[in-house]
C-alpha cells in the first residue's frame, strides 16, 4: 500500500501535515492489477521520473513476493499517475510481463528494492534500478523503458562482492563460527553447541550488529 499526500500551504484543518492522501493498494486509488495478499507491494517504492511524457512524475513500486514464473520471483510495477495522485494506468515488470525476458528463479525476490535513476541511455525516457538480493540471482538490474513502462532493454549487473557475514563468539570471546550472509534468511545451526552464551555478530559492510543467544 502506498499513501500519497497533498501538501496545501493553506491548510484547512492543521497547522503541519497535510489535508488528505491517497491510498494505493489493489482496487483503491485507480490501481488494478490481481495482486494477491503475500506480494509484498510498495515494500520499496520510488519516484521514477515522468516515463510517459505528460508532464507528471510517475512511480516505480517493488512487489519482491510476486509469484510470476515461480513463488516469491518477483515484480515491479510502473505507475502511470494523475496530478491528484491516482493511478492512471500500471504496467507490470515481471519474467512473464512488460518485455523483461530474464529467468526470474524461486525466492529471487526480484523487485526487493526499487529506484528511479533518470536517464541512463539518453533516449529522454526514465530508467530505473531493480534489485533481486537472493543468492540464487543477486543482481541489479539497470532497466531501460519504453514510454509505455514496457523494458526496451536491461543490464544485469552481477559483478560486485558484498562483505555481508557473521561471526559467533563463546563466553570468554573466542570466535568459533564465520560464514558470509548471502540470502535474506540465514540459517544458524547451533544444535552441536554447549548450553551456554553466545554473541552472534554480523557486519554487513560497514554497519555493525551484536545479538546475544542463549542456547539451553
Amino acid at each position: 500500500m502506498i499513501l500519497i499526500s497533498k501538501l496545501i500551504l493553506a491548510q484547512e484543518t492543521t497547522q503541519f501535515g497535510p489535508d488528505g492522501f491517497i491510498k494505493i493498494e489493489e482496487g483503491s486509488g485507480g490501481f488494478f492489477a490481481d495482486l494477491d495478499s503475500g506480494d509484498r507491494f510498495s515494500r520499496d517504492h520510488d519516484k521514477a521520473g515522468d516515463i510517459d511524457g505528460d508532464g507528471i512524475v510517475d512511480l516505480v513500486v517493488g512487489a519482491r513476493s510476486d509469484d510470476d514464473s515461480a513463488t516469491d520471483a518477483g515484480a515491479a510495477y510502473i505507475l502511470f499517475m494523475n496530478a491528484d495522485g491516482t493511478v492512471k494506468a500500471n504496467q507490470k515488470i515481471s519474467a512473464l510481463s512488460g518485455g523483461f525476458n530474464e529467468t526470474l528463479l524461486e525466492k529471487n525476490y526480484f523487485g526487493y528494492g526499487v529506484a528511479g535513476i533518470e536517464d541512463y541511455n539518453n533516449d529522454d525516457i526514465p530508467d530505473i534500478a531493480v534489485s533481486a538480493p537472493n543468492s540464487t540471482n543477486i543482481a541489479l538490474y539497470i532497466i531501460h523503458l519504453n514510454r509505455d513502462g514496457t523494458v526496451k532493454s536491461y543490464v544485469k549487473n552481477t559483478n560486485f562482492s558484498s562483505d555481508y557475514k557473521f561471526q559467533i563468539y563463546n563466553i570468554i570471546g573466542k570466535q568459533i563460527y564465520e560464514s558470509r550472509i548471502t540470502s535474506q534468511e540465514t540459517n544458524v545451526d547451533i544444535s552441536n553447541y554447549a548450553s551456554g552464551l553466545y554473541f552472534l555478530v554480523s557486519k554487513m559492510n560497514e554497519e555493525i550488529k551484536t545479538f546475544k543467544i542463549v542456547k539451553e
